[in-house]
C-alpha cells in the first residue's frame, strides 16, 4: 500500500519515550488518506481514543505511546492533522 508522501516534522516540546522504550523528540506525520477519515468513521470507540488511534497511524505510533505524550505537542498533532484537510491555497494565505 502507498501512503501521499506530504509529510510534516514536527519538535516536540517535551520528548517522551514510547512503550517500546525510544525516545522520541520529533514526530514525522503524513497527511491523512480517505482510507483514514473511513476507518475512523467506523471506529467504535469513544471519540477521542479513536482520534488518537487515527493520528497515531498518521505518525507511526500506537495508541500508547501517544498516551505518553505531553498534551501541548499531542494538540500540535491535532493541529497539524485540520491543517492537511485544508485546501492547500488556503493553507499558504496562513503562512504567509
Amino acid at each position: 500500500m502507498t501512503y501521499p508522501t506530504n509529510t510534516v516534522e514536527i519538535a516536540l516540546d517535551f520528548p517522551f519515550t514510547t512503550a517500546g522504550g525510544i525516545e522520541i523528540g520529533t514526530v514525522t506525520m503524513r497527511s491523512p488518506t480517505v482510507r483514514d477519515r473511513v476507518l475512523r468513521n467506523k471506529d467504535k470507540r469513544p471519540d477521542i481514543e479513536a482520534d488518537i488511534h487515527m493520528i497515531g497511524s498518521m505518525c507511526n505510533l500506537s495508541f500508547d505511546d501517544l498516551m505518553n505524550m505531553e498534551g501541548c505537542d499531542y494538540l500540535r498533532l491535532e493541529q497539524q492533522f485540520n491543517a492537511f484537510l485544508t485546501p492547500v491555497s488556503q493553507r499558504m494565505k496562513a503562512t504567509s
